[in-house]
């Protein structure tokens, strides 16, 4: 199996082969090394509280985010498709893949492959919260929602706190 991952989302010290024989290869492009520490960089020097919503990768994540030397620089939620499939309907003989993923990256915290929904975020002076609702299904206009995990950072002098369930 081969497993894209976009080198935003994975920790510098990840190795890119891993105990669950899953290939990692990096998206190439903007997302290299050099620049997500650019990225920290700015955000560092400009006393910026480091949140980010991502999308595009179709499944859903939770992300707490290091610099290469391993200082927390803030946190990361991926936001799922409403109808686009993720990796999970391309990769399904390892029904694990999402848990398996995070165990490997020191920065993920929580990574689900498959379902559709949104992400409800929930943004106060001092703290974000990421709920996570998937639906029942996409093809029929009746469908229930479910919340699937929920995460919490608050806000330091420094930056964010690392992620915790909510």
């Amino acid at each position: 199996n081969l497993l894209f991952a976009k080198s935003a989302l994975l920790h510098p010290s990840t190795p890119r082969q891993e105990q669950t024989n899953l290939k990692t290869r990096a998206i190439q492009g903007s997302r290299s090394p050099a620049a997500r520490e650019r990225l920290y960089g700015s955000a560092a020097a400009s006393g910026a509280r480091l949140v980010t919503l991502t999308g595009d990768t179709h499944t859903s994540w939770a992300n707490t985010l290091h610099d290469a030397s391993g200082s927390l620089r803030g946190v990361e939620f991926g936001c799922t498709s409403v109808t686009s499939p993720g990796l999970g309907a391309y990769v399904q003989d390892v029904p694990d893949l999402g848990d398996q993923f995070a165990a490997a990256n020191a920065d993920v915290d929580w990574y689900k492959v498959d379902g559709h929904g949104y992400t409800l975020v929930t943004l106060t002076g001092d703290e974000v919260t990421s709920e996570y609702i998937e639906v029942s299904g996409i093809l029929d206009p009746s469908y229930t929602t479910q919340s699937v995990a929920s995460f919490r950072t608050s806000r330091t002098d420094e930056g964010m706190t690392a992620l915790e369930r909510a």
